[in-house]
């Protein structure tokens, strides 16, 4: 069996990049089909899911809010930033 040349797996590398709009505005209408929460949770989903198609992948989440933006995961950044997950304790 010939082996796979490394060219091969970094061609399916990915980066996505995740703009999250937390205008407290928008997300307290009642015209929302679900909250926050479960909005946030099932982005984690699929991150998530990205993440798992191949460990090469990364993963960018920015917040963008009513007069502010910043950065909250970066993959790349390995375990040292974990603000994502804390969002859903909010």
């Amino acid at each position: 069996m010939t082996p796979v040349s490394s060219k091969q797996y970094t061609d399916d590398v990915s980066l996505l990049m995740v703009l999250i709009d937390t205008n407290p505005l928008f997300w307290s209408s009642t015209t929302t089909p679900f909250s926050f929460s479960k909005f946030l949770s099932q982005v984690l989903s699929f991150l998530n899911s990205i993440i798992l198609l191949n460990q090469l992948n990364q993963v960018v989440v920015i917040a963008t809010g009513f007069n502010s933006c910043d950065y909250i995961y970066d993959s790349s950044l390995g375990h040292a930033n974990q603000r994502a997950e804390t969002l859903l304790h909010l």
